[in-house]
């Protein structure tokens, strides 16, 4: 609380649970967690885990960092088992800088779409990318309220494997971080991403699924081995290709619940 003192204000800060009996062990135990000595400095300054947006998001509808947890990696218990694989992270690139954690992923004749799925040690032989357009989001809205989102353009897409070590909240088109650069401009390089291996007819309805017996045999021994990296990227860049799709940051604060992106394997 601040006391005025004349025109100065002093602040006092209340320590609340120190100021009870075995004070003087608090004093210490609060020195230790301000010297990052301690665990467990929630229970000494008296604070919860749980207080905070139960929605992990802030008053003004923000992402609040580390309040959602990630998805636990599935087990493999049966060769044949499907399992969907956790999103690490998900993006898209284009000449308008970094789009991390937007809610919505982009995907035209200027737009590349990036996701990395978590892998850990599973063996699998063959994925299922399934992508969700919402009809309603935050980033189709203006100033960032809730608005219809339009409707997308059928085209062709290019399926490839691509690296992940890029941060989602940085990457761009001309960066994988803010700091190094792609292979080349747009992660279209060859140390970016792989060959096609194969191409995808979206036609528009709303939801794009890929299936297929693909197997990331051809990734490089140089991206990280524990995340699998997906990129695809219009056949013709004079395509009317123009999609929407629901990110893993996808909240249902616009009326709806919307998938993110999700990756099914079968296990060997």
């Amino acid at each position: 609380m601040i006391r005025k003192v004349g025109r100065r204000a002093r602040r006092e800060l209340y320590w609340g649970p120190m100021r009870t009996h075995g004070g003087g062990r608090r004093w210490l135990a609060a020195l230790a967690c301000v010297a990052g000595l301690a665990t467990g400095c929630d229970l000494v300054f008296g604070l919860s885990r749980n207080e905070g947006p139960s929605d992990g998001k802030a008053s003004d509808g923000k992402d609040v960092a580390g309040l959602v947890d990630a998805a636990p990696l599935p087990t493999c218990t049966s060769a044949g088992q499907e399992v969907t694989l956790p999103v690490l992270a998900d993006t898209y690139l284009d000449a308008g800088g970094a789009h991390g954690a937007e809610g919505v992923l982009r995907v035209s004749r200027d737009r590349t779409l990036l996701i990395a799925f978590q892998t850990g040690g599973l063996q699998f032989t063959n994925v299922r990318l399934k992508l969700t357009h919402p009809k309603a989001a935050r980033a189709c809205g203006p100033g960032g309220t809730c608005g219809q989102c339009a409707a997308d353009a059928p085209g062709t897409l290019h399926l490839h494997w691509a690296r992940t070590d890029w941060d989602e909240l940085t990457a761009s088109r001309a960066s994988p971080d803010g700091m190094r650069e792609w292979g080349q401009l747009g992660a279209s390089g060859p140390t970016d991403r792989s060959g096609v291996l194969g191409n995808v007819v979206y036609n528009g309805s709303g939801q794009l699924v890929v299936p297929g017996t693909f197997y990331p045999t051809d990734r490089q021994a140089a991206w990280p081995q524990d995340a699998l990296g997906i990129e695809l990227v219009p056949d013709d860049p004079a395509s009317g290709l123009a999609a929407v799709f629901a990110s893993k940051d996808a909240r249902d604060d616009c009326g709806a619940v919307v998938p993110g992106p999700e990756l099914i394997v079968t296990c060997q």
